[in-house]
């Protein structure tokens, strides 16, 4: 093969790692729950009021693995691997723990975090827009 054959056998790979690249990153979950959110917040909330209303689950968003209401708060659970991740409509727009469970959450710049005393678990939260947060938990 010449010269010119492996530059642009070069070229072609590196194109194909940018694609690659470029696709990974639209499908992680932060950047993917806030597009979601901005782009349909209005609809969101209107789901998320009405499971509210409901007090039950039984409902679905395109692109959300599950969507559950855990007291007075929905959460939209993403596709995910590795860890728990995803994001919920908290109507008072404060912070919450997993799945709305009491957790001594500690601020830290934007977001809050919380660490399990004696182990590895731990959770992370930030605020998206008002009354919408992105979460992360780790067992």
């Amino acid at each position: 093969m010449g010269k010119k054959g492996r530059l642009l056998l070069l070229w072609v790979f590196l194109g194909a790692c940018g694609l690659l690249a470029l696709w990974i990153r639209a499908f992680e979950p932060k950047p993917l729950a806030y597009r979601m959110v901005m782009k349909d917040q209005e609809a969101l909330a209107a789901l998320a009021e009405e499971g509210l209303e409901a007090g039950t689950g039984g409902l679905s968003w395109p692109g959300v693995r599950s969507v559950c209401v855990y007291g007075d708060m929905v959460d939209f659970s993403l596709p995910s691997c590795f860890r728990y991740v995803g994001f919920y409509f908290s109507p008072e727009d404060a912070p919450r723990g997993f799945q709305n469970t009491s957790m001594a959450l500690q601020q830290e710049g934007d977001a809050w975090t919380w660490r399990e005393g004696s182990g590895d678990n731990h959770y992370y939260t930030e605020r998206i827009c008002p009354r919408w947060f992105f979460y992360q938990m780790w067992f």
